[in-house]
């Protein structure tokens, strides 16, 4: 239940930032698809700056793991063989204990 709780967390705190990604490059697209044609020539300038910025995609990341959806699988996917080498570890590996899994 803890284990799938800690889960549940890591995948709000990922999802949340997969999110941040995606509502980012609707921004995007969002600006281009706009009438900015019909503007004064300050705000052309300015949406134009607003569309450079929001080119770059916004990441949340940590040293190496990257906040969105496949760095919650990378995330997982090391749990999982963690434990499993821990299980092996401690069963000794052995086909009475049930091997690997």
């Amino acid at each position: 239940v803890i284990l799938c709780l800690n889960f549940m967390v890591i995948y709000i705190i990922f999802g949340s930032g997969n999110r941040i990604l995606s509502m980012g490059e609707e921004i995007h697209v969002k600006l281009y698809e706009s009438d900015w044609h019909k503007l004064p020539v300050r705000e052309k300038k300015n949406m134009l700056l607003m569309l450079f910025r929001a080119t770059k995609p916004i990441e949340y990341r940590y040293k190496m793991i990257h906040f969105d959806l496949p760095g919650f699988m990378k995330v997982v996917n090391t749990v999982f063989s963690y434990m499993a080498l821990l299980r092996f570890l401690d069963g000794g590996g052995s086909e009475e204990n049930g091997g690997l899994l």
